[in-house]
């Protein structure tokens, strides 16, 4: 009788992975190099960069303080980034060449104060529903796209900063409830000074916008302008309809302006399918004959606008 002798074989496949790369940290004694992660208070004693990846990573806590030195890295990746950290604070640094400058993602009081941004893509973004963000005191110059893209925030202060020459916008407020944005001065080239989307409750108050206009769109509502100067040539605010992340129109509602002056405008005011805005004793020179226009927009009729101006010379 033949005999079939089956021999199994088991092979033995061995898995090889290298070790995860330590963390690399800094603050206190330890100096800061890119791609490190903050984890106590840290002052720069020289520059950090040019970082081929990252910059730095803020945790829980802490202030890093540049002392004047530069942070400068790639288009493609962050400069100093904070996630859903609290308390944590950015001072003195000059930040030149990332994606974005700093990078705030949820979390809560985060402190951008007294720092030089340039050349960034996007200098300063805030998002994720961050809580009490404030940027006060910065020069943010010379970005590629944006200055200071605040998208997603909840009572947040944004004060005395000079934005100009950011490429598209100065400066964006979108998706912002509760806020102050207070003496900044916007200045160009840029194609828009202060661009103002599906915000409520926020008070823009002694602003120098030098370039272009205040443009209000989609659904923000509740939002006073007070004391603001505008000295766009063209118009000097546009309230219009935006669609949502969902396509759908909204359009502003029951917003105010109050004082300042829009003193070089053709056309001081433009509410296309904009409702219940009332303006109150603003400045005007060059479009006392006409100083507002209504229009329809995606289906919005403009509906209870007021204007009172004062025609100074």
């Amino acid at each position: 009788m033949q005999r079939m002798i089956r021999i199994a074989a088991a092979v033995a496949v061995l898995v090889w992975s290298a070790p995860a790369a330590a963390v690399v940290t800094c603050g206190g004694t330890k100096a800061c190099v890119c791609g490190a992660t903050v984890v106590e208070n840290a002052k720069l004693t020289a520059d950090v960069g040019p970082c081929p990846s990252s910059g730095l990573k803020l945790m829980s806590g802490v202030t890093l303080d540049c002392q004047g030195h530069r942070i400068s890295g790639t288009p493609s990746r962050d400069g100093i980034t904070a996630t859903t950290v609290v308390d944590v604070r950015v001072r003195n640094c000059l930040i030149e060449g990332f994606r974005s400058g700093v990078r705030v993602v949820g979390g809560r009081d985060a402190f951008i104060g007294a720092n030089v941004f340039r050349n960034n893509v996007k200098a300063i973004r805030i998002e994720g529903g961050a809580d009490s963000p404030v940027v006060d005191d910065n020069v943010v110059e010379s970005s590629k796209d944006t200055g200071l893209a605040m998208v997603g925030a909840v009572d947040a202060v944004v004060s005395s900063n000079v934005f100009a020459g950011n490429a598209k916008i100065n400066a964006r407020i979108e998706q912002v409830n509760r806020g102050e944005f207070l003496a900044n001065v916007l200045a160009g080239p840029t194609k828009m000074d202060l661009d103002v989307r599906f915000s409520k409750t926020v008070v823009f108050r002694d602003n120098d916008v030098q370039t272009t206009s205040i443009k209000v769109s989609g659904d923000s509502t509740e939002l006073r302008f007070v004391d603001n100067d505008v000295a766009a040539p063209d118009i000097g605010y546009r309230f219009e309809v935006r669609k949502d992340a969902s396509g759908v129109p909204q359009a502003p509602r029951g917003n105010v302006v109050t004082n300042g002056s829009i003193l070089n405008a053709p056309l001081c005011f433009r509410f296309s399918g904009a409702r219940d805005t009332e303006v109150e004793k603003v400045d005007v020179r060059t479009c006392a004959a006409t100083p507002y226009l209504e229009k329809s927009s995606n289906g919005f009729l403009p509906s209870g606008n007021t204007v009172r101006v004062q025609v100074v010379r």
